[in-house]
């Protein structure tokens, strides 16, 4: 197994999905991932980015998001993967970088408006 560490983004869409099913780490490999757009951001983390993308593309709440940015690592463990989700949360609540939209706690899924960008 060679090692990506390494990010790679797709278009948030069905081309960038079928991109992602290509992707050695697309499926069963525990992964971190960012989508955005130029005003919002949502960190998430998963065990397959494939299903998860396709899952967050059919939710009306998310779609409008434009690319999404995965995280992957040929040595991550579900472990680390939880652990990078919530350092990127709260490094973005301690630096006042997005201002949560509708969250509740750092166990639950995060959006970001992105005023800085």
């Amino acid at each position: 197994m060679k090692g990506t560490d390494e990010i790679r983004t797709y278009s948030f869409d069905n081309d960038g999905l079928n991109e992602l099913k290509s992707f050695e780490y697309g499926k069963n490999w525990p992964v971190v991932y960012l989508i955005h757009n130029n005003k919002d951001l949502y960190i998430g983390e998963t065990t397959s980015a494939e299903v998860r993308m396709s899952q967050h593309l059919s939710n009306n709440e998310k779609n409008y998001l434009e690319e999404i940015a995965i995280v992957f690592d040929h040595k991550f463990n579900k472990s680390v993967i939880l652990d990078y989700e919530q350092r990127l949360i709260k490094y973005g609540q301690k630096k006042n970088l997005f201002p949560p939209l509708g969250c509740d706690n750092l166990y639950t899924k995060f959006y970001f408006r992105c005023s800085i960008f």
